[in-house]
């Protein structure tokens, strides 16, 4: 009978020993490494998709008049705001009246027949939006020289054969351009190169470098600053007043064109937006995701990321309060 006690007390005691070792081995909940959280809630938020672009900035300078030719002004119809037009005369020198032409940059040579080139597409271009049957194609034929001698014949002037001289002709920025200063007189003696009006500075274009292609669908806006400024679906900006983009004289490079300017692209209506863990998102193709709640699938389209968030919209009109994580089998949702 004691011999059996005493196996008892030794059993409880070997028990016990046991015990407090298997209690001695789990460490405190406090040191315990955490597990990984199997849901986490959906936030909501909204989203402007914003994208840094760079702005380039043409146009907006300062243009002039300027001679082709030394000669005397013989007659000049200047005056502050007038208008002067292309394919009319505003100026004679030595007592012939020059053709004025706007074209997409100033003519530098003598036109001849068979004269090639883009400086030739441009007068082409010009003398069809006059009216004239010229076909744009850059070479100087028979049709072209034509169109010319009708167009100065408009204004008087008998052309040499087979050419139109530069003399002949005094380049204006636009169709309708209109005079800010008359820089010289009638009477003036002046020399090739010689401002002899000032124009209006023009509206500065101003167009995305490098339009992003994977913007989200809707209407977008330029932020520079407090400012904002439509943009239109080919990237160009409606922008007033240069200024408002900082855009100054220390701005111009070396060639004297603006510099690039650093913007954002947002939406111009922020979309509403709800935020769910990344590890959530499964069965990703492209912008198209799937999350479960609790088992229950739900598609989403995928709008952007932001410091370990995924912002998403959902298909259809689910909107779970949770997603869920690290499931061992997802639900197909397609």
């Amino acid at each position: 009978m004691v011999a059996w006690c005493a196996a008892m007390v030794a059993l409880a005691g070997c028990g016990g020993a046991a015990a407090s070792a298997a209690l001695l081995a789990r460490p405190p909940e406090e040191l315990r490494p955490p597990t990984s959280p199997k849901e986490f809630p959906v936030g909501h938020d909204v989203f402007d998709d914003v994208r840094s672009v760079r702005l380039a900035v043409s146009g907006g300078a300062t243009t002039h008049l300027v001679a082709s030719a030394a000669g005397k002004i013989t007659a000049f119809d200047c005056a502050m705001n007038a208008t002067m037009r292309s394919g009319d005369t505003a100026l004679s020198l030595d007592g012939t009246p020059l053709l004025a032409v706007a074209t997409l940059s100033p003519l530098w040579r003598d036109l001849t027949i068979d004269t090639r080139g883009d400086d030739v597409r441009a007068f082409q271009n010009e003398l069809s939006r006059l009216g004239y049957p010229v076909q744009a194609d850059g070479a100087m034929g028979n049709a072209t020289l034509q169109a010319a001698v009708n167009a100065f014949a408009r204004i008087g002037v008998r052309l040499p054969p087979n050419m139109v001289p530069l003399s002949s002709l005094m380049w204006i920025p636009a169709a309708e351009a209109q005079i800010s200063t008359c820089d010289v007189a009638v009477g003036a003696d002046v020399q090739p190169g010689a401002s002899l009006a000032t124009f209006t500075r023009t509206s500065a274009k101003v167009t995305i470098m490098d339009l992003p292609k994977d913007l989200l669908p809707g209407a977008r806006v330029i932020r520079s600053g407090a400012s904002r400024f439509p943009v239109a679906a080919d990237g160009q900006v409606e922008v007033p007043d240069v200024a408002a983009l900082g855009i100054t004289s220390d701005s111009e490079s070396a060639d004297g064109h603006p510099k690039p300017v650093e913007a954002e692209l947002v939406l111009a209506e922020p979309l509403p937006v709800a935020i769910v863990a990344p590890g959530a998102l499964y069965d990703v193709q492209g912008k198209d995701a799937c999350v479960a709640e609790k088992g229950v699938p739900h598609r989403v389209r995928v709008l952007g990321s932001r410091l370990g968030e995924a912002l998403v919209d959902f298909v259809g009109r689910t909107n779970p309060s949770i997603v869920s994580v690290a499931l061992d089998r997802n639900p197909p949702c397609r």
